[in-house]
């Protein structure tokens, strides 16, 4: 259908009008629910290590575009945050040394997370997790 078409236009506009309904969408719930799910990890990263936070911080980024891509990233990153960076930063906590190897890790998987928009397997590589 062409919004050039007067069926097209009232299509749009009655779309406009429903503007309203966006702040109780399942799109913005799991948005906000992954950013409190970030906050707290930058917050975390904060209390133990200032160059680890801001690469925490910097994985906001990584989360761009509409449609499938956002929606691919978004499930990424809370992979990411989940499996990848919590475990890093609790093994590099017990071990005492400084947080120097999970910082590396959360900008490696920031990288490639910019790099890869086509899914998230390769970011979750073995390479990537606490050991």
């Amino acid at each position: 259908m062409k919004t050039t078409s007067v069926t097209g236009f009232l299509w749009v506009w009655l779309l406009g009008r429903l503007r309203w309904l966006r702040p109780f969408s399942l799109r913005r719930r799991r948005e906000f629910a992954l950013m409190s799910r970030w906050e707290e990890t930058v917050l975390l990263a904060a209390a133990l290590d200032e160059h680890l936070a801001r690469e925490v911080a910097d994985l906001a980024t990584a989360v761009r575009g509409y449609g499938e891509v956002r929606r691919r990233l978004s499930g990424a990153m809370e992979r990411f945050l989940a499996e990848v960076v919590r475990p890093a930063i609790e093994a590099d906590r017990r071990a005492g040394g400084g947080f120097a190897r999970s910082t590396e890790v959360v900008r490696n998987g920031r990288e490639r997370l910019l790099a890869d928009e086509r899914g998230p397997d390769a970011v979750l590589s073995p390479t990537l997790t606490a050991r």
